[in-house]
């Protein structure tokens, strides 16, 4: 009997700690529609000046944007993948500074360079 209480705690104290580490979200790791959202809601707020024009432009920017990365992902091809988002970050970036004001572009440049694993800076621990 007492072995069997001792399994039940050990396995009781492995779902504490999973749970405590995140094991209760799957896939919440990476989820380009919600950090695509995420980045173009931080632009849309940090830049404060933007007519009615650039917001929609923006927004055709963003929606593409998210296109090509889920066509990217869906691609499966790990090989080039990492390619293939900076070239859609690069695209994503030349449009941006077609449509906004050089201060307005400096403002944009602050958002996605700071954006959690926006491309920019990667993952902690990554020795690329």
């Amino acid at each position: 009997m007492k072995r069997i209480a001792l399994i039940f705690s050990a396995l009781l104290a492995i779902q504490t700690m999973s749970l405590a580490q995140g094991g209760d979200r799957p896939n919440r790791q990476f989820d380009p529609s919600e950090r695509i959202a995420n980045e173009k809601k931080e632009v849309l707020e940090k830049i404060t000046d933007l007519n009615e024009d650039q917001k929609l432009l923006i927004d055709e920017v963003y929606k593409q944007f998210e296109v090509t990365v889920k066509e990217t992902i869906a691609s499966g091809d790990r090989e080039n993948m990492r390619a293939q988002f900076q070239e859609n970050r690069k695209k994503k970036d030349e449009a941006m500074k077609d449509i906004l004001s050089e201060d307005q572009f400096k403002l944009y440049q602050e958002v996605t360079e700071r954006s959690p694993r926006g491309g920019r800076g990667g993952r902690r621990g990554d020795n690329d």
